[in-house]
């Protein structure tokens, strides 16, 4: 983390939700190394990894469809890291309204208790690039209209548009950053399909069969996990990029 980043987030209190997982579980290494107050939002607390630094962690359990617990996380914090949720496209077709669940109404419940708290908070979230669905153009960017192709795209939509509300209606500052495939070190994906890329090292390492999708002629974009968490915190520091 640069110095600007550590002066800013410096003394703040911080909740990441989803905090076992392998994006939220990078970002809260990065922040122990700073003098704040960290909370880390989970459904399992056994799954929280112990983090040594001068950040002063506190570790949350608890359902993600609880209003009651946002209520009470929310009402002190000042800087929102939103990486909760269900990952499993596959998951999302098969139950939709389990991934609604879990993927769109604790946005809902979350900004609702930042807009109780009346403090605008900043709240940054961990979209998809896929969000956008299929397109013509190789090279795609936020001007082009989302049409997206699954259950699971469309609730992350969904997720990013009330953000996206919230924000227009000043009750957080916030953003949302479109990921395309994030790899780099971290705890294994506790979903089969995602963290393809690890996989692919692992086995590779292990001596064992590498498999190809189709004929091998689908392009992917790949980014490193420092450099997203790099964004993340960035993202936190910029009026400009807090406009949705």
């Amino acid at each position: 983390m640069d110095q600007k980043s550590a002066a800013f987030f410096e003394s703040q209190t911080i909740l990441i939700t989803g905090a076992s997982g392998y994006l939220a579980s990078n970002l809260a290494r990065q922040l122990s190394k700073v003098d704040c107050r960290l909370f880390r939002l989970t459904r399992n607390i056994e799954r929280l990894e112990k983090i040594e630094g001068v950040a002063q962690v506190q570790d949350v359990e608890g359902q993600l469809q609880d209003s009651e617990l946002w209520n009470d996380v929310i009402s002190s914090i000042q800087v929102v890291f939103h990486f909760a949720g269900q990952t499993s496209a596959y998951r999302a077709e098969e139950d939709p309204h389990q991934d609604f669940l879990s993927n769109v109404f604790p946005m809902i419940l979350l900004l609702s208790a930042c807009k109780k708290m009346g403090k605008q908070p900043i709240v940054i979230y961990a979209g998809t690039s896929i969000q956008c669905g299929l397109n013509k153009e190789v090279l795609v960017n936020e001007t082009l209209t989302d049409v997206p192709i699954t259950v699971y795209d469309f609730n992350k939509l969904e997720a990013e548009r009330y953000l996206k509300f919230a924000v227009q209606s000043g009750w957080i500052k916030g953003a949302s950053l479109r990921l395309t495939n994030v790899y780099g070190p971290g705890p294994k994906s506790s979903s089969s399909d995602r963290g393809v890329l690890n996989l692919m090292m692992r086995k590779d390492l292990k001596g064992e069969t590498l498999t190809v999708y189709g004929q091998g002629d689908f392009i992917r974009d790949y980014v490193y996990i420092d450099d997203v968490i790099s964004a993340f915190l960035k993202t936190a520091l910029s009026d400009e990029g807090l406009q949705g």
